[in-house]
């Protein structure tokens, strides 16, 4: 996709939006702003592994949206892997137990025992749904699987990687780019807003 060069400042977050996506791909009906706390592993200096955001939604976002308020004083990159590229490698019984919906997932919170509903980690339209950090696996079967899927996604080389600067922002597909970051130094702010489209 070409990306403009730039988008006016002065847009509504919209209009910069459907600039960047396409006009015919997105209808706002409604945005709706909750102000979150990120989870605890967020507010650490580790490296975080490749995910996508809102497995235990039964929607996950579609897109997400990151902004750098403060860059780290070292490190602290995120990376992007095209979950489009990491299907072929998966063996075909593999493949087909990802795409099983009885994959349980952690809600966010203190309490890390409550589960979401079972779903799909392949899902229709190449959706993908993961994060090994989130994941309650029922049986060793899917254990196993976790960590082949895990060992792909730690070999594979990034789409892209972001070393933020100050008023840095990235968007990306939820359902298709996993994201991670590398283990920094200092103090590192990011500001995440998930969108959702038709």
């Amino acid at each position: 996709m070409d990306l403009p060069e730039t988008v006016d400042a002065s847009d509504s977050w919209q209009n910069s939006v459907r600039k960047l996506i396409g006009s015919d791909k997105v209808t706002v009906h409604h945005w709706r702003i909750e102000p979150t706390q990120a989870g605890p592993l967020a507010h650490t200096r580790r490296s975080m592994s490749a995910h996508t955001d809102g497995t235990h939604l039964p929607r996950p976002p579609d897109y997400v949206a990151l902004g750098c308020i403060s860059p780290p004083s070292f490190g602290g990159a995120t990376f992007l892997l095209d979950g489009h590229d990491l299907i072929p490698k998966l063996r075909v019984g593999m493949a087909a137990a990802l795409r099983e919906p009885r994959w349980y997932w952690r809600l966010p919170g203190a309490d890390r025992t409550r589960l979401a509903a079972p779903r799909a980690v392949l899902a229709e339209f190449g959706r993908i749904r993961w994060w090994r950090f989130a994941l309650w696996p029922v049986d060793g079967v899917q254990e196993s699987v976790a960590d082949e899927l895990d060992t792909i996604l730690i070999q594979q080389q990034p789409s892209v990687k972001v070393e933020w600067t100050s008023q840095c922002a990235l968007l990306f597909d939820n359902a298709r780019m996993l994201h991670g970051r590398e283990a920094f130094d200092g103090s590192r702010v990011l500001r995440r807003a998930h969108l959702w489209v038709n």
